[in-house]
């Protein structure tokens, strides 16, 4: 009697010690898990933060290029922006896009229309903006909208973000 109890404490013995090892694996595995998710959130939060601040100095350049002269960003079209040290202003307009790193940033500029609000039958201040193309009564040729994007790969996803608003030739 006394070997057959022997087994079964050795078969259970050998028993809790797959057990054991499962659950080790099980939590090793679930804590990678949370590692590799938490790394992932961490860059994507960094990558924001980057993000956010390409934006505001997108809009805050056109900004500088439109108080120097409206006629710079009179012309629809995507621009990049290229730094220009000791000028004024310090930035300037190039068609296309710019690099900044992993990110790239578009500057769009298109032209704004008016609906007729106050039904004079003139372009005038009560006019409101509109959107799409057949919109509206009237362009508005001192008023122009600008969209600020900001692209990026993150793993093996395409990210972006934008920001946009109007300006005006108010001088």
């Amino acid at each position: 009697m006394r070997s057959s109890q022997r087994q079964r404490e050795r078969g259970f013995t050998l028993m809790e010690a797959v057990v054991a090892i499962s659950v080790f694996v099980i939590g090793v595995v679930g804590m990678i898990q949370v590692v590799l998710v938490a790394r992932s959130t961490s860059d994507y939060g960094a990558d924001l933060v980057t993000v956010g601040g390409h934006l505001k100095e997108g809009m805050d350049a056109v900004r500088v290029i439109r108080d120097d002269d409206w006629d710079a960003i009179a012309t629809d079209g995507t621009y990049g922006l290229s730094a220009q040290p000791g000028t004024n202003p310090p930035w300037a307009l190039q068609a296309g896009s710019e690099t900044l790193g992993t990110f790239t940033r578009r500057v769009t500029i298109a032209s704004v229309r008016r609906s007729d609000t106050d039904g004079n039958g003139a372009l005038s201040a009560g006019d409101k903006i509109c959107q799409g193309a057949t919109c509206g009564s009237f362009e508005d040729p001192e008023t122009k909208k600008v969209t600020v994007t900001v692209t990026w790969q993150q793993g093996n996803q395409d990210k972006s973000r934008s920001v946009f608003g109007y300006l005006t030739d108010w001088q």
